[in-house]
């Protein structure tokens, strides 16, 4: 084989692999739209990225606090903190541990409206994303709200 045989039988290899992975995604994911627990979706987040679903949340505060979302891009986005149910953000060292979402800036206006604890639900698919090859908790897992419903104050 010649270099540029080489290199096309690499890039179909490739190409396969990652069409291959998205397909196994897709397979995974529920049926778009349904209601999963949020404690779940953030815990299996290499399961869930990418899929659509309907979750309820606590809502915690507005804006990233002290997580650093550094694998991600909010242009055009708020950004806010929530919980599972049940649950309560953490203090650490380095601020409130809370997951991030984000919605269009064009659909935020419901955010600031909640106090913290008040419930949510969130239509929309987790963002999974290593930084430097790791998981880092929160910081690696953002949920990109389409949606989102205050269902109690």
């Amino acid at each position: 084989m010649n270099a540029k045989q080489i290199l096309t039988t690499v890039a179909s290899a490739i190409a396969l692999s990652l069409l291959g992975n998205v397909a196994q995604a897709q397979a995974e994911c529920p049926k778009a739209g349904t209601l999963k627990n949020f404690a779940q979706i953030t815990a299996q987040a290499e399961v869930f990225n990418g899929c659509d679903v309907t979750t309820e949340v606590s809502f915690v505060a507005t804006g990233k606090g002290n997580n650093l979302f550094a694998a991600y891009n909010f242009d055009g986005e708020t950004v806010f903190r929530v919980m599972p149910l049940g649950q309560e953000a953490v203090a650490t060292p380095f601020g409130i541990e809370a997951y991030g979402i984000s919605i269009a800036n064009d659909k935020a206006d419901p955010v600031f409206t909640l106090k913290t604890g008040d419930i949510l639900r969130l239509r929309g698919s987790v963002d999974f994303k290593k930084f430097n090859g790791y998981d880092v908790g929160v910081a690696s897992r953002v949920f990109r709200a389409q949606s989102v419903e205050v269902l109690k104050k």
